[in-house]
């Protein structure tokens, strides 16, 4: 039996090792009577102390967990690394989302200090400060001019520098802005440079909390994508905050095999709750190509990247990589490949370990989680890399769930967040690929990045505000993604007609992008212009089938009755895409069937508002061709893959506009189309307003 003392000193240890220590520790030597192992002690029971070599403290996971008499173990030492034992007595004394004492950073001071972490130490002892300006141990560390000095170039400290400081942010002219600062350094010691602080003001006007498909602007004309964003309420953009990039599961689909099932939008569901929680921006770019690795997402990658850390100010020692499933394998490609740039990474439910010599030169930290259940993607390939982890002794945790499938469970997702907060940049002295690497403590700001030509272009030189004449948000607008979507909106704000022609060449041009096509004919639908039917109709003979419903939406604003034939014609070419996107038989892959339905629904709405009798042929061929028939489109729960959803919004639009355009024989359109049709959510109601109007008519 073990004896109490002994008992006693292992259950004290475990215990502060679950209560303070956040779940994910660094690894424990523990100390037997004969040797010692690697792992961390997950509990202990009966005298049985159970021993994670994988270091998971998640009481769920039982794959490779040892069994070892607690008599047998003299003691459990914590890794002894510097920034380990400051960054595991960080999290100790201010765990996430909870607030520091003055003791607590004072504490956390001296062992920085103690360390040789001079930087952290300093600010350490200036929190402590800030909560008690009289705490006499932080005092001691600065001489009275030094503490003077700091105290009178920190805004935190200094009252009439910080309203100084909220002045600049609302001076108008750059010229002024440039001289208020210099006056600034110069009065205070303020040591913020003009680009830092151009870079916070621009960062101060874009949202915070949750978007979703916004479109990528940098490097828009290469790179076509979309992304998901979430930045904290609280977000001060005059300090770096941690990012986490989130890569998106799923996997090819279309007839082509070019589009991709999964989206940042639903991979952001996620991750919303930790970042809220711990105080991180995350993003979660759409794949172009599914896999991952395929070289259009490595451009698109990057650029999403840069542009968030244009827009925000992050922490480049704190940005770290993950996703689930196709995004698990993600993230063993680019974990690798960029290893300079993470933190740390976590691939989720994926599959893959090329790389694990990369991480440990870089000293990337890996969180590794697989379902012990996974029927979608086996465990095998995880549990070979977990066994590569623990040999050469990186710094990891590997968890399995024995009843977890395909899936990301809430207490995995506390684990992956609790890892990231410990985790810093290992870099070079020149923050190179290559060379000696070694961990930095010390936030470093993306705003301090020299200017790119790529930012000039798309984001404006800095400090100048961006051009509102009709020249220059043309030549933005053919700059394709968000850039194009802006000019869209501030040319519709100037209301200037003149634009209708050049913006007729590029709606019309196919071989334009799509986004910028797009941006064109939005503008040209709010102008309404004479002329503008008539360019969106031939912009119509040319447009995809994504363009289709959007060129159908300016007619509906035009409300020009010479549309009725070219939308008539184009629900034929509709109907061919849609039989051409037939996998076999009945069978179509939900990208497609989200494409095509999207076009009919917009083109019989427009159809609906016209009110022209002689479209009723057009949406009856459409009604038997198509919406009469048996189809089996691809549809995943996992996935959110709703075609029902679709069929129902299209059913719809049909139902309305034989109803409004006044067609007796529409009445038996309807009652086919509800009789098929009437489950879907909100067809019965469609049909009873439609029967309604054409009775009453």
């Amino acid at each position: 039996m073990m004896s109490k003392t002994l008992f006693f000193h292992l259950a004290v240890v475990l215990a502060v090792q679950t209560v303070f220590f956040p779940a994910t520790a660094f690894t424990d030597d523990i100390v037997l009577k004969r040797g010692k192992i690697r792992g961390v002690v997950v509990k202990i029971e009966n005298d049985v102390a159970h021993v994670n070599p994988y270091n998971s403290r998640n009481p769920r996971m039982t794959y490779g967990v040892e069994t070892i008499p607690a008599a047998r173990i003299k003691a459990v030492l914590p890794g002894k690394k510097p920034h380990q034992c400051y960054l595991r007595k960080l999290h100790a004394l201010h765990p996430p989302g909870k607030k520091c004492s003055s003791e607590a950073e004072f504490e956390l001071g001296e062992l920085a200090e103690k360390y040789k972490f001079i930087d952290v130490a300093r600010e350490h002892f200036l929190r402590a400060l800030l909560l008690d300006s009289g705490h006499a141990g932080a005092r001691s560390r600065f001489d009275a001019y030094q503490l003077k000095r700091i105290q009178k170039a920190d805004p935190r400290f200094n009252q009439e520098l910080a309203g100084e400081i909220k002045k600049w942010f609302s001076i108008k002219e750059l010229k002024e802005r440039r001289a208020k600062l210099k006056k600034l350094q110069s009065q205070y010691g303020f040591s913020k440079d003009l680009l830092y602080m151009e870079r916070v003001r621009r960062s101060l006007s874009q949202p915070r909390g949750r978007h979703d498909d916004i479109p990528l602007s940098l490097n828009a004309r290469e790179d076509k994508g979309i992304y998901s964003l979430y930045v904290p309420k609280n977000y001060d953009p005059m300090r770096p905050w941690p990012l986490v990039v989130g890569l998106h599961g799923g996997g090819p689909d279309g007839k082509d095999g070019k589009d991709v099932v999964g989206s940042g939008r639903s991979a952001m569901n996620f991750y919303v709750s930790g970042a809220g929680r711990f105080g991180y921006i995350v993003v979660c770019p759409n794949a172009v190509r599914a896999p991952w690795r395929n070289r259009m997402n490595d451009s698109l990658l990057n650029s999403v990247l840069e542009e968030v850390c244009l827009l925000y100010n992050v922490d480049l020692n704190r940005v770290y990589l993950t996703g689930h499933s196709l995004g698990g394998f993600g993230t063993w490609h680019y974990g690798p490949k960029y290893a300079h740039r993470w933190a740390a990474v976590a691939p989720m439910a994926g599959g893959g370990f090329n790389g694990l010599n990369t991480l440990r030169k870089t000293r990337t930290p890996v969180y590794l989680y697989h379902g012990a259940n996974d029927s979608v993607v086996s465990c095998g390939n995880s549990r070979l890399a977990a066994e590569g982890l623990r040999k050469a002794n990186d710094d990891f945790i590997y968890t399995e769930i024995p009843d977890s499938g395909h899936g990301f469970p809430p207490d995995v997702a506390e684990e992956m967040w609790a890892f990231f907060h410990q985790r810093r940049l290992a870099v070079t002295p020149r923050r190179t690929r290559s060379g000696k690497f070694r961990v930095v403590l010390t936030p470093y700001s993306s705003f301090f990045q020299p200017v790119s030509r790529e930012e000039r272009l798309y984001f404006g030189a800095s400090g100048e505000e961006a051009s509102t004449d009709k020249k220059a948000l043309l030549a933005r607008l053919k700059l394709g993604g968000g850039a194009a979507t802006e000019a869209a909106r501030a040319l519709i704000s100037l209301g200037d007609r003149t634009v209708v022609k050049p913006l007729g060449v590029v709606a019309c041009n196919r071989k334009r992008g799509d986004d910028v096509r797009r941006a064109a004919v939005l503008v040209l639908g709010e102008l309404g212009a004479p002329e503008t039917s008539r360019i969106l109709h031939r912009a119509l003979r040319t447009a995809s089938l994504d363009l289709v419903a959007d060129v159908a939406v300016a007619l509906g604003k035009v409300k020009d009755p010479e549309s009725v034939k070219p939308l008539c014609r184009s629900l034929v070419h509709i109907t061919r895409e849609f039989q051409h996107r037939l996998l076999a038989g009945t069978h179509m892959a939900f990208s497609d069937w989200r494409r095509c339905l999207g076009a009919y629904t917009a083109v019989a709405g427009v159809l609906g508002e016209l009110g022209d009798p002689a479209a009723f042929g057009a949406l009856e061929r459409v009604t038997g061709k198509v919406l009469l028939e048996d189809w089996n489109p691809r549809s995943s729960r996992r996935a959110g893959l709703k075609p029902k959803l679709l069929l129902g919004r299209c059913v719809c639009a049909f139902i309305e506009a034989f109803g409004r355009i006044g067609d007796k024989r529409g009445l038996q359109c309807i009652q086919r189309l509800e009789h098929k049709h009437g489950g879907l959510g909100g067809v019965g109601q469609a049909a009873a307003r439609a029967r309604m109007k054409l009775e009453q008519g």
